[in-house]
């Protein structure tokens, strides 16, 4: 199914997030919806898929014009999304999750089976979706369209919760499947996977269209690289000197020791220890069935918070800036306390809320400065184009990092807690905000980095792996 977007515009309040784009998107392909944070990518593709109506423009779907007014009526028509937060039920299996809304069921259960051997995915259908992994989430968004068979396919940064190994394997299916005749629209926000594994490219810049590659080769002279065989997050090439700080001496800041956990939706911890000093960037890589999100959830002081019934099950110690705390007393309050910043791996609901406006987010902290200068003044800042009357919930998932970073930063922390920092990231992101993180540990603070993703490396001193519930040092 061909699908051909003519001048189409979209308008939240003031702001202008789509002006007058007009992309066709032919079948047999995949498509790549490349821009930064805020281009109007996810905007773009919540239209199509019926998820958002557009102010102004029209929708044909092979030369017929079309109205899509929900995700209901986009199904219908053959049209089906993965976002990248999918909307699952927490307290429902991966199959029942798939299942939702299918007739026939004894005949979808086949399917599913047959796809997940056809496309090479192992996961266990009877796991509730609340102990389910990034990596599983996906597949379970993924395998509840690929049962339609759709004939339009939207994957919203499908690879931000796959390992390389697994996004080489989903890649190489989406290829066979666009083979079929299907329509594959892939958002991305990295050149790099564009180049390797799209036919078109689309560029996207403030809502605006600024590129369009029907040939991709074109697009890699554009851009100046050539097709590689391995997607690397370590975008620039640079030399980095992470000892250019100076000569103060590294102390240990953060220590966890011997810290184990068995809380009741997450994956288990067990006799996790680390530490994390000035002067330097400390990171530990994992996901979330190895426990990341545990770890989590104990070294920002909330485990005692949602967890009170199991808060006794949290055993060891943490010590901060000196001072010993048992891991099951230890809260937010310690960290605040000590000027730490913390942006947490959720950003929507722990580290702010859709209903709050920007300047209500910014200003959290704020006690006896101006509110609205204060609110400016970050947004100036993080250079993002919104206004601090704005609702959170317009933001894209990189604004909105970038401005918590900002606020957390506001403080002037002397250790700053950084989850899933990079996650919803463009490239030039990446690097702008490592540099800066690699500036202010040269600075004398210490930086501990918890992330799933493949967070440039070259940036950090010290490095550990969660595996299993285990952590070590590489």
């Amino acid at each position: 199914m061909q699908v051909e977007i003519q001048n189409i515009t979209k308008q939240f309040g003031s702001k202008l997030a789509l002006d007058n784009i007009s992309i066709k998107f032919t079948e047999g392909k995949i498509h790549a919806l490349l821009g930064e944070n805020g281009a109007g990518k996810s905007t773009l593709s919540s239209i199509i898929c019926g998820d958002g109506k557009a102010t102004n423009g029209s929708i044909f779907l092979d030369g017929k014009e079309v109205s899509i007014k929900n995700n209901r009526e986009a199904s219908s028509k053959g049209i089906f999304i993965v976002r990248q937060r999918p909307l699952l039920v927490e307290s429902l299996s991966i199959e029942e999750n798939i299942l939702l809304g299918a007739e026939k069921r004894k005949l979808q259960k086949k399917a599913i089976k047959e796809i997940c051997d056809k496309w090479n995915i192992n996961i266990s259908m009877k796991k509730k979706i609340r102990d389910a992994g990034g990596d599983e989430r996906f597949y379970t968004s993924l395998l509840a369209s690929l049962i339609h068979k759709p004939e339009v396919l939207i994957l919203d940064e499908p690879s931000s919760r796959l390992t390389i190994t697994q996004r080489k394997n989903l890649y190489n299916n989406l290829e066979i499947f666009a083979k079929d005749k299907c329509n594959i629209i892939v958002i991305t926000h990295s050149p790099q996977e564009a180049s390797l594994y799209a036919d078109t490219v689309t560029i996207l810049e403030k809502g605006k269209l600024k590129n369009n590659f029907s040939n991709i080769d074109d697009y890699r002279n554009f851009i100046g690289i050539e097709k590689t065989t391995e997607l690397n997050s370590d975008f620039s090439n640079e030399d980095i000197n992470i000892n250019a700080c100076n000569s103060k001496e590294n102390k240990i800041v953060f220590e966890c020791e011997n810290v184990s956990y068995r809380p009741k939706y997450r994956s288990s911890i067990e006799k996790v220890s680390f530490n994390a000093s000035s002067n330097e960037i400390t990171i530990i890589k994992g996901t979330s069935e190895s426990g990341l999100g545990t770890l989590e959830d104990i070294i920002t002081g909330m485990a005692v918070i949602i967890d009170r019934e199991k808060r006794k099950s949290i055993k060891g110690l943490i010590k901060l800036f000196g001072q010993s705390y048992k891991a099951s007393s230890f809260d937010i309050k310690q960290l605040r306390k000590n000027k730490t910043a913390i942006v947490a791996s959720n950003k929507a609901f722990r580290a702010s809320a859709p209903d709050l406006t920007v300047k209500e987010l910014l200003t959290a902290y704020c006690k006896n400065k101006n509110r609205n200068n204060e609110a400016i003044r970050i947004i100036k800042e993080e250079a993002i184009d919104c206004k601090i009357t704005d609702k959170v919930s317009s933001l894209s998932g990189g604004m909105l990092q970038r401005l918590i970073l900002g606020r957390e930063l506001s403080i002037n922390p002397n250790l700053l807690i950084l989850c899933e920092p990079i996650q919803g990231m463009d490239s030039q992101s990446i690097n702008i905000l490592c540099k800066r993180l690699r500036k202010i540990a040269n600075e004398g603070k210490t930086i501990l980095i918890l992330t799933s993703t493949d967070f440039p490396e070259k940036y950090c001193d010290s490095k550990y792996i969660l595996e299993g519930g285990f952590l070590s040092k590489c």
